[in-house]
């Protein structure tokens, strides 16, 4: 059976990336690939459970070491002989190209973010990435297209899955609680989200809201609830390894990002039975959200619409609950584990 090693810098973050790419070498596992993982960082700890079967390898290194980080990495190729290198977002990419030159690996980088996601260089990189991998992976249909037609073919979709809610159980919609969930910084637009709940509790009075994530903007983002007196009906709480009691235990999902390339959080959602508002955003929420169906997309980046979104949601239970529906069955038909490891496997073989 094919071996399969990821790459990437650590585990020990509980964000979306980390809990995606451990689920796929999870299931891989399953389905009888052999998996390792290579870590720059030098903690070998991993926030979310790994299959007993995958083994951990650190090259105690770092993104400034690159150096030392491509010898490092050569050596366990050619010691190991990985049919496959995943790179976990193009970064890793920058390294594992050198250490892979004339070794039989094929190098698979799957990027996380969208091809003109933040600065010209990571958009100059994702396209270098791009050329010099077997194939790259992005999540989702709208990225693809953005990539130069000469480079397409290379250029394979393949959506996020979630095992979260294994056990199928739905939130029953009783809880006055909005969530939302991700990484502290100006990308997630929890500032924005913030701003847009001044409108919805005025409203709304007897409703919360909870985010949960981890990262810079944390004393930033507690100042501005602070500043705007909303500490009694808004909390951010750090990142728990039981995220799936917070989706069962809340009635709405937002989704406040300036730019999202798939948005993991949507099928979380969705398979717990939430209803979403979500800004329309570049490019995920557009390929997860039906929009009137499943929840509300609306424009990005715009306070009154993503505030006028969720007070008509919190104010109507019925659409609200019709929703909840349409989102486990789009979840069921759409994203399941099954349906999106079909495709890693059809690339491994």
């Amino acid at each position: 059976m094919r071996y399969i090693v990821f790459f990437i810098d650590s585990l020990s973050k509980g964000a979306g990336t980390e809990r995606i790419t451990v689920d796929v070498a999870n299931a891989l596992v399953q389905r009888g690939f052999v998996v390792s993982f290579v870590l720059l960082n030098e903690s070998t700890d991993s926030f979310f459970t790994l299959n007993s079967r995958i083994q951990i390898y650190s090259l105690y290194s770092s993104f400034s070491q690159r150096g030392k980080s491509i010898v490092a990495l050569r050596k366990f190729l050619k010691v190991h002989k990985p049919d496959y290198l995943v790179n976990v977002a193009f970064q890793m990419a920058i390294i594992s190209i050198w250490a892979c030159i004339g070794l039989n690996c094929k190098i698979v980088t799957w990027e996380h973010f969208f091809l003109k996601a933040g600065s010209v260089w990571g958009y100059l990189m994702r396209l270098v990435s791009a050329i010099f991998s077997y194939r790259q992976v992005v999540l989702t249909k709208t990225d693809r297209l953005n990539y130069p037609v000469i480079l397409r073919r290379k250029i394979l979709c393949i959506p996020n899955f979630t095992r979260l809610n294994s056990s199928k159980i739905h939130s029953k919609l009783t809880s006055k609680i909005v969530l939302s969930v991700g990484r502290l910084d100006a990308c997630k637009g929890f500032d924005l989200l913030i701003e847009a709940w001044k409108a919805v509790i005025a409203v709304h009075p007897d409703w919360s809201l909870k985010i949960i994530g981890e990262g810079d903007d944390r004393e930033e983002l507690n100042a501005l609830i602070s500043a705007s007196n909303l500490s009694d009906s808004v909390s951010i709480l750090f990142p728990t390894k039981d995220i799936l009691s917070f989706y069962l235990n809340s009635s709405l999902y937002v989704l406040s990002s300036r730019f999202e390339s798939f948005g993991l959080v949507l099928i979380e959602a969705k398979s717990c039975g939430l209803p979403i508002v979500a800004f329309d955003c570049p490019c995920g929420p557009q390929n997860i959200v039906k929009d009137g169906i499943d929840g509300l997309l609306v424009k990005s980046e715009d306070v009154k619409a993503l505030s006028d979104g969720i007070s008509y949601l919190l104010s109507n239970e019925k659409i609200r609950k019709k929703m909840a529906s349409s989102a486990v069955i789009d979840f069921e038909i759409n994203w399941s584990e099954e349906a999106v490891l079909t495709m890693w496997r059809k690339l491994f073989v």
